[in-house]
């Protein structure tokens, strides 16, 4: 990110107010009214960790912080409105911002976190005319301000993003790298997007209803309920992962499989409905605890249900599904029946892996072997 505005650099010189020109070198308060758009670095030039009281709304291009010592800001609001509208840190020091971050004017806005210190974002976070935030770089940065309804964020890099605080109503969140957690609430009408080929979400709160997420590549991780109206697509690449907590039983909401894969740890969790669009693959990941209940099943494709550890594990609502079972579900290529009325288990064992047949053979061999030097030793013991 480049500018050619000059900045200006904290000297804490005079006291802690960021409104006091003789704090700043060049002596100017960045960010006012005849300063809109200026460049603030914060460095090691004060020579101790710093706290600036930030006062009132201050529209930057961009700020910088680079500094080995630990920054703090408090109240007021960082307007990012001009020219590259980035935060960036890069220091070996904390940076911890307790006053909202803007992001305005239209186009991309970054908060790019490449430093071995942690960004901290405890007031609030908005993207607001069309603003993108992009949060950007391999650093780790912990947001435990709400992110304003509407925002539109966009998760990349490499770096961990932490979301302590809510995503307000009408939200998008683009995940293409990363480890993100969101651990509090989404607003209903959410757009999710994951499409990362290393990184992750996982959302620990509850997501509002009328939610349309799409998992194209990587995985998602639910922890909570999914509200109703929620549509959920897993594409070929794409993993979801139903953990303890998770439901998706809200009224009208669906789990599309088009090719990718539908995991569970969950002890017990409910899916209102399941759309088979494309072979796609139902994975247990060998726990004996993990249940799934579905409340539809339709579609003409094929699951293949793996890493199961016992046959009660699924179940269905019978009469507002539409699928074969035998024909379209699978225990690891062996097809499924159904029992008890509405439990879906294998027809039969399922084949054994090539190693398993090769084990086999090498016990036979064994056993053969052990017999026959039996019977050689009582021929011997005979002709004595």
């Amino acid at each position: 990110m480049s500018s050619s505005l000059v900045g200006q650099t904290w000297t804490g010189a005079t006291n802690s107010s960021w409104g006091t020109s003789t704090n700043w070198s060049p002596n100017a308060i960045p960010g006012n009214w005849a300063s809109r758009g200026a460049i603030v670095y914060l460095d090691d030039t004060p020579g101790a960790d710093q706290t600036i009281t930030v006062g009132y709304d201050r529209q930057l291009s961009e700020l910088q912080m680079t500094s080995s010592y630990d920054y703090t800001l408090n109240s007021g609001e960082l307007k990012f409105n001009y020219n590259d509208k980035t935060l960036s840190f890069n220091g070996t020091g904390d940076l911890t911002i307790n006053a909202n971050v803007v992001f305005t004017g239209g186009g991309d806005g970054y908060i790019d976190a490449d430093g071995s210190g942690i960004l901290y974002l405890n007031g609030n976070v908005a993207g607001q005319s069309s603003t993108t935030v992009n949060f950007i770089g391999s650093g780790e940065t912990v947001i435990n301000g709400d992110v304003s309804g509407g925002t539109e964020v966009t998760l990349s890099g490499t770096g961990t993003n932490t979301f302590n605080g809510s995503f307000g109503g009408g939200t998008t969140i683009n995940v293409d790298g990363g480890t993100n957690i969101i651990a509090s609430s989404i607003g209903g009408g959410a757009d999710i997007s994951v499409n990362v080929s290393s990184g992750s979400l996982s959302v620990e709160g509850d997501i509002g209803g009328g939610a349309d997420i799409d998992v194209s590549q990587g995985q998602l991780a639910l922890s909570g309920t999914v509200g109703s109206g929620a549509g959920i697509v897993i594409e070929s690449g794409g993993t979801l992962l139903l953990e303890d907590g998770a439901d998706l039983s809200g009224g009208g909401s669906n789990v599309e499989l088009n090719g990718g894969t539908l995991a569970v740890t969950a002890d017990e969790v409910s899916v209102y409905s399941l759309t088979l669009s494309a072979d796609s693959t139902i994975d247990l990941m060998d726990d004996e605890d993990a249940d799934i209940y579905f409340g539809n099943i339709t579609g003409d494709s094929v699951v293949n249900i793996v890493n199961y550890d016992s046959t009660e594990q699924l179940t269905y609502n019978v009469g507002g599904s539409t699928i074969d079972v035998p024909t379209q579900i699978f225990f690891d290529g062996v097809p499924a029946t159904v029992i008890n009325g509405n439990q879906i288990v294998p027809s039969a064992s399922p084949i054994p892996e090539p190693a398993t047949y090769l084990t086999g053979a090498l016990l036979v061999l064994l056993v053969g072997a052990w017999q026959g030097y039996g019977r050689y030793q009582a021929i011997k013991c005979v002709e004595r």
